[in-house]
């Protein structure tokens, strides 16, 4: 058929029309073309776009497809979003409002196009705005400050060599979590102050760390708290808060001015820092694409502030920091410290769960343990550590320190149900202990999950050394308790934070019992280990309060649960200036783990007239590792990089032996005396001490309200075990009546340093009697004198008497006598 115009004609109009229909039909790949400020809204009632109320981390744009353009000035090498680019808004078109960012990550871009993952490139995205959860799960804190950023599903380059010249500063915000991330993605030139260590990655067949150059700090100097970050009482501010807990449960801020610095996610050089260290950065020089201005940028991809460090950025670590270490046992203390040696494993990989270490990386690692047990904990007498694979592990890291520190350390350790054969022991020195007995206990105990199924109490089951301190005379006993409270670890979290908290209960209330039993049973209790838990309540569980007596109120914790200690504990973590009170450093926040507490009170007065924890006389928290960065684990000849912990050491004086002494009597009567005369009565002193011992009179004295009638002499010094010393004392009455006083002897032996006995007697005036009574004289005339009668005085008085006159009255004289100004004897005589 021929075709004619017309039919052209006809058609071009048909085509004209489709043209038009299709043009009409909306994408169904249509999105809203935003610039990065009109996504990332961060204030309460910000005015911009289309944004009305919604704000970070739930953008107005939450959900919904759009288009955005921006300047790549970073891209993440390392790390769980790996390939991920931030772009920012070029500085010309950055808005006015401060609660808008202008910079935003865009997830996982370079596997969709490698050429939108290069600096300096100006590239166009379409994609889901989304949380930064949506691309890799987390478990983002109860603050709820996921990222916010672009899932591309296209990427278009549209130049590249550009450049993004304005900085920002947020040394004014991290006041409450979630507070900068109005400043994500955009740069900024803090200078910062570390508050942890930069951490690594850990080849564990090797005991090799790899630094991951990242660290936490601040941006405001921490020098008046000794450069760190301290937790406080309660559930944090970052971390999630029960629906069960009651409305008064103990909660803090949770230190929102922390800051992850890292500098190593946008393939910078990995900066290493110890606590104490400072640190600074400059904006490198010739930087001709990118980010000309700020050191790095805010990122929230994991919930929590980080500055990403620009690889082009120069940062210089300066000045170095001195480990600290305790002061070594001597003759007149004993030591106990604990040690969480934090997976120690040997060359055999043997037991269960172990993970076989190289020769090589076995040898450094009982090198360094053995260098921070003699050298930085001071070679404690007993020394509990946590955490070691076997019994042979022990022994030869007993062996390696022994020949380090020339002690005689000797290993126990007893397999536990740890899946990971992480065991926990004791080194003891035979020098200065014996040991009675090692007992594993609670093995078999089990507790309720809430779950409601039945599991192992106690992975790593609590170790009981009874030992004697070795000291003249008799030595002295202590129980010690080494144990190792499952980890806090998801305490927090909406699913599996209800059966950690009741698990860290019922081991809390099961070790409490056990330390109350000992106690009961008259030991010096002594409980040494990692706790993972501070010496305050967490607000979740207070774990050491029930263990050392004093639990925290039931409506200030998510999970109460009551003591068994009747007999209260002393934690002397309390002891420690509070500055320097940390073993631990969890997140940026330094804490205590590693506990010693010991009785309060006395348990058996025949091993120390007062309590264990009284004799202590030292307490030291050394920092040889917590404060330096992973890295100096690739060094045998520190103990720095060892395990993340400090340890504890607690120094106790030896008790002296508990001597005791006696006296005679409690009273003594010296009846009734007469005034003027005396009397006496003695008094045996004796070291009642039933094992070589002395025990030292040094002083005798009276008191009392007649003190000055009663006077005593002794031979009493020094007496031997069983020797017995005499005091003679005399009583002179001067006054009629009772007379009381108290003799006390005083003494060196422990038990018993000050003895009385009380005086009594009785003044009494003297005596005589005249016999016969009476006398009948004969009939005699007047002017006649009768016959004499004799008449015998008898001095009935226990003293002489003079009888000063003798005379008769009437018509009666006296013939004759004897008595007149005559002293009579005690019952004398003489007539009349």
């Amino acid at each position: 058929m021929r075709l004619t115009a017309s039919f052209y004609r006809s058609l071009a109009r048909l085509l004209g029309l489709l043209i038009l229909i299709i043009a009409t039909v909306p994408s169904v790949n249509a999105q809203t073309v935003v610039q990065i400020h009109d996504i990332m809204v961060a204030g309460s009632t910000p005015i911009i776009g289309t944004a009305a109320t919604a704000t970070l981390p739930y953008s107005p744009y939450y959900g919904q497809t759009v288009s955005v353009s921006g300047i790549v000035v970073g891209v993440m090498s390392s790390g769980d979003y790996t390939g991920t680019v931030y772009i920012s808004e070029p500085s010309s078109n950055w808005d006015s409002v401060v609660l808008t960012a202008e910079g935003m990550p865009v997830f996982g871009v370079q596997s969709l196009n490698s050429a939108c993952a290069v600096v300096g490139a100006t590239v166009t995205v379409v994609g889901k705005v989304v949380e930064s959860t949506a691309v890799v799960p987390a478990d983002i804190n109860a603050a709820g400050t996921p990222g916010t950023g672009v899932l591309p599903t296209s990427c278009t380059v549209t130049s590249t060599g550009g450049t993004m010249t304005q900085s920002i500063s947020v040394s004014s915000v991290l006041t409450e979590f979630g507070d900068a991330l109005k400043y994500t993605g955009m740069t900024s030139s803090e200078t910062f102050y570390a508050v942890a260590p930069a951490t690594g990655t850990l080849t564990e067949s090797t005991e090799t760390e790899t630094s991951t150059g990242q660290f936490w700090a601040t941006l405001a100097s921490n020098a008046t708290s000794n450069n760190h970050l301290f937790r406080s009482a309660g559930i944090a501010g970052d971390e999630y808060v029960p629906s069960t807990a009651p409305a008064t449960v103990a909660t803090w801020g949770g230190n929102p001015q922390r800051v992850l610095i890292d500098t190593t996610t946008f393939g910078g050089t990995a900066v290493n820092i110890t606590v104490g260290q400072s640190i600074t950065c400059t904006t490198g020089s010739n930087i001709k694409v990118g980010a000309t201005a700020g050191i790095g940028l805010i990122d929230y991809t994991l919930g929590y502030a980080r500055l990403l460090i620009f690889p082009t950025s120069v940062c210089t670590v300066n000045g170095t920091v001195a480990p600290t270490t305790s002061a070594t046992a001597d003759s007149t203390h004993f030591h106990v410290g604990t040690l969480d040696l934090n997976r120690f494993y040997s060359t055999t990989g043997a037991t269960t769960g172990s993970v076989p270490v190289t020769a090589t990386a076995y040898a450094a690692r009982l090198s360094k343990a053995s260098q921070a047990i003699i050298n930085s904990l001071g070679k404690p007498d007993i020394m509990a550590v946590q955490e070691v694979q076997d019994y042979q592990t022990l022994s030869d890291l007993a062996s390696t320190a022994n020949t380090l520190g020339s002690v005689t350390y000797v290993p126990y350790l007893t397999q536990g149900n740890d899946p990971n054969s992480l065991n926990i022991g004791f080194l003891v020195n035979s020098a200065t202990l014996v040991t009675d007995s090692v007992a594993q206990v609670e093995k078999s105990s089990t507790y309720t999950t809430t779950y409601g199924s039945s599991a192992p109490l106690w992975e790593r089951p609590p170790l009981v050394l009874n030992a004697e301190f070795v000291r003249t005379g008799k030595n002295y006993p202590v129980t010690v308790i080494n144990v190792h409270i499952t980890p806090r670890t998801n305490i927090g979290d909406a699913t599996l934070g209800p059966d950690v908290r009741n698990h860290r209960a019922a081991q809390a209330a099961d070790l409490s019992a056990l330390v109350q039993s000992y106690q009961a049973a008259g030991a010096n209790v002594i409980v040494a280990g990692n706790l993972n838990a501070f010496e305050y309540s967490d607000g979740y569980v207070d774990v050491t309060g029930i263990i050392d007596g004093s639990p925290a109120a039931a409506s200030a914790v998510a999970l109460y649960q009551a003591t068994n200690t009747t007999a209260p504990l002393t934690d002397f973590v309390t002891a420690v200036a509070s500055t320097s009170r940390y073993n631990y450093i969890e997140n940026g926040d330094a804490v205590v783990y590693e506990h010693i507490l010991a009785s309060d009170t006395v348990t058996n007065s025949a091993t120390a007239s007062a309590s264990l924890a009284s004799y202590v006389s030292t307490v030291t928290q050394p920092h040889f590792t917590t404060d330096f960065a992973a890295i100096n684990a690739n060094s045998s000849t520190t103990p720095a990089g060892l395990t993340p912990h400090d340890g504890f050491v607690v120094a106790f004086l030896i008790p002296p032996v508990p001597t005791t002494a006696a006296l005679s009597a409690t009273a003594l009567n010296f009846g009734d005396v007469d005034l003027g005369a005396s009397s006496s009565l003695t008094l045996t002193v004796t070291n009642t001490t039933t094992f070589t011992s002395t025990v030292n009179v040094t002083n005798i004295a009276i008191s009392g309200t007649n003190a000055t009638d009663f006077t005593q002499t002794s031979n009493c010094t020094s007496l031997a075990q069983g020797a017995s010393c005499t005091i003679t004392i005399v009583f002179v009455p001067t006054a009629i009546g009772s007379r009381n006083a108290v003799i006390t002897v005083t003494n060196d032996s422990t038990s018993d340093p000050t003895l009385t006995t009380t005086l009594t007697g009785n003044g009494v005036n003297t005596t005589a009697t005249l016999t016969p009574a009476s006398a009948i004289f004969p009939n005699t005339d007047i002017g006649a004198t009768s016959a004499a009668q004799v008449f015998t005085f008898t001095n009935t008085s226990t003293i002489a008497e003079t009888a000063s006159a003798v005379a008769a009255t009437g018509d009666y004289a006296v013939s004759a006598n004897t008595c007149a100004s005559v002293s009579i004897a005690a019952s004398g005589t003489c007539t009349i």
